[in-house]
């Protein structure tokens, strides 16, 4: 009899703990952090149009959506990169455990997915026109 009771109690936990991990919303959260990285560093970065700093630096991003990601810098040409949700593995967990309510929350916040790429690195490409998008530069005034 003490053995069922045992095999019941660790049953138990394992499933306790396989539901709680289940749940992305409290595991991964509604944003995911980008590293972002250039070379030369300094580019200014651009998020969905954005400006949020100049590399290297990192992003907080709406793991729900698509992301554009633009690093800016004089004297090369601006690069973009698409930043894109897929699911990630908690799906499977949620629906292993029969957490469909896990699932729907996860779903409908987006803690679901998973940014890919994880990590932004640009190798900054010269360009044959210097351009600064942070200023405007004005030619001196000529009589």
């Amino acid at each position: 009899m003490g053995y069922i009771k045992f095999i019941q109690k660790v049953v138990l936990i394992l499933l306790m703990g396989l539901n709680c991990v289940s749940c992305a919303t409290v595991i991964n959260g509604t944003t995911q952090r980008i590293p972002v990285s250039s070379d030369p560093i300094g580019a200014c970065v651009y998020v969905d149009g954005n400006p949020v700093g100049c590399t290297p630096t990192q992003v907080e991003l709406k793991r729900k959506y698509d992301h554009l990601i633009t690093l800016s810098k004089d004297g090369y040409e601006d690069e973009t990169i698409r930043v894109e949700p897929v699911l990630s593995a908690a799906v499977a967990g949620n629906i292993l455990a029969g957490g469909f309510i896990g699932w729907g929350v996860d779903a409908i916040n987006g803690s679901q997915y998973r940014l890919i790429p994880e990590t932004v690195h640009v190798k900054m490409r010269p360009g044959s026109v210097p351009y600064c998008r942070s200023a405007s530069v004005r030619a001196p005034y000529m009589q």
